[in-house]
């Protein structure tokens, strides 16, 4: 995860004072590294190197500065409000060398849990819930409404985590498996390049911005809907707030890095623009407008257009953990852009055996 809100190092655990190429020496009982009694949680498997500066998928945890709030569950209701009382833990690339991957967070500052005190709720196994606020680290339960900033999108962004430990395993590596519990929506624009002998087309730059416009912004947390260890928990959209969401550029806005080119379905020649947003399960509706972009021109005039499904046409899905795909052509004569192409997939890459540690 792209978290770069630095926080104190905890002076009770000075793992730094190890090599990040140290190897665990063999018989090493982490208790020895955590703390005595201490739960240890890791991962559920590595997804994959991935750089977390350019990581807008949400798939890693970084160093120092990915926080988990979790609490050993026995029938209480579940609060992860800031000074709510949830165990902390943080994640160490240095306890995941020392420890061979297999333990990627250390309680902060003596605020773990110990396997002496945890609980069991009728003979179930030991129930844990964790939850993240990415980025700015603070309880949320409404996304940003200005998504251009790398640091309002990824915060916008909440993974969360249920597992059951069988009694059976104490003492052992408890594994969290997260995932995204809103949805994202990725654009992609394609704008005809300009072309000076029929002065049509618009030159490399162009959009200003992409908004979603009256997108619902809020949800309640399910902490109580039973799901199966290691299942995706989930949200509630709620109806009672609505606001434009403006979308995150997956390109650099200033050197135009990562502006693709291509051919729109008529053979035009385009530059190719994606867009990102992170919003709460919802349904895009017949003749509301979807999408609103705003455009200057070659010789720098404002043009607004717009997006809005024709009549009779199947609402857009926006679903809990998946990406939905839309792909825009520009029409120039009319200020309106219109659909080619929209897919739903999952989040596959960063909700499936999602990647704990930083490669």
């Amino acid at each position: 995860m792209n978290l770069r809100l630095v926080f104190l190092y905890s002076a009770l655990f000075l793992l730094t004072a190890c090599s990040h190429t140290d190897k665990p020496a063999a018989g090493t009982d982490i208790s020895q590294i955590l703390g005595d009694d201490f739960v240890g949680f890791g991962a559920v498997s590595k997804a994959g190197a991935v750089d977390p500066d350019n990581d807008y998928l949400h798939n890693t945890f970084i160093h120092n500065s990915s926080y988990l709030r979790i609490y050993n569950y026995v029938g209480d209701d579940l609060d992860f409000t800031d000074e709510a009382g949830f165990k902390w833990y943080v994640y160490d690339d240095g306890l995941s060398n020392l420890t061979g991957g297999q333990y990627n967070f250390r309680p902060m500052d003596g605020r773990g849990f110990r396997w002496s005190e945890l609980k069991t709720e009728g003979g179930g196994g030991y129930k844990f819930d964790a939850i993240v606020f990415p980025h700015f680290h603070k309880y949320r339960n409404e996304v940003y409404a200005d998504q251009r900033p790398n640091e309002n999108f990824l915060a916008s962004d909440i993974l969360m985590a249920h597992h059951v430990q069988l009694e059976s395993e104490y003492g052992k590596k408890v594994s969290l498996h997260f995932w995204h519990v809103l949805s994202m929506v990725r654009v992609k624009v394609f704008l005809h390049k300009y072309n000076p002998v029929d002065n049509t087309g618009f030159g490399i730059g162009a959009i200003d911005n992409v908004v979603l416009p009256k997108m619902l912004t809020q949800f309640n947390y399910q902490f109580n809907k039973a799901v199966s260890s290691d299942q995706s928990p989930g949200v509630e959209t709620t109806t009672e707030k609505r606001g434009d969401v403006t979308m995150h550029p997956l390109y650099d806005t200033v050197k135009f890095e990562g502006v693709e080119e291509g051919k729109d379905i008529h053979g035009h020649d385009c530059y190719v623009y994606s867009f990102a947003a992170i919003i709460p399960e919802q349904e895009l509706t017949e003749t509301e407008v979807i999408l609103r972009l705003k455009l200057h021109t070659i010789d720098n005039q404002e043009r607004v257009y717009v997006y809005t499904p024709s009549i009779g046409a199947a609402n857009i899905s926006v679903t809990a953990g998946a990406i939905t795909d839309l792909h825009l052509i520009i029409k120039e004569d009319d200020n309106k852009a219109f659909l080619v192409k929209t897919e739903v997939k999952p989040w596959a890459e960063a909700s499936v055996d999602m990647s704990l540690e930083k490669e």
